[in-house]
């Protein structure tokens, strides 16, 4: 059978990683509940913190004392405003639950 997916993985399927990572840095820097940020990503609390441990790129969106996500989306405005564009391949790694390392593209995303 299987093995069901979890949110992050849909998020990458979808296109939408980027997104829900910058919508969750953003939402931690402004102090909104654990219990709040789960309900905007529309998973429960449980999940949320499934995808800290086992995502670091999410733990990172998730840590209010580290800027880089803010600073990057406010390097990645300014380049757009000055008409540049920007195209990222990204590789993620994980640990299944056997303990295996698995790893996975991320689309190509142009901003």
């Amino acid at each position: 059978m299987a093995e069901k997916k979890d949110k992050y993985l849909e998020w990458v399927e979808q296109g939408k990683l980027r997104q829900k990572l910058n919508a969750t840095h953003i939402l931690v820097k402004c102090d909104v509940k654990e219990v709040d940020i789960a309900k905007y990503l529309d998973i429960t609390v449980k999940e949320y913190k499934k995808l800290k441990e086992k995502y670091p790129e999410f733990n990172r969106a998730t840590d209010p004392t580290d800027p880089t996500e803010l600073v990057e989306m406010v390097t990645i405005l300014q380049e757009m405003a000055k008409g540049y564009v920007r195209t990222t391949q990204r590789r993620d790694y994980y640990t299944n639950k056997k303990g295996e390392e698995k790893s996975f593209e991320i689309p190509s995303l142009k901003i």
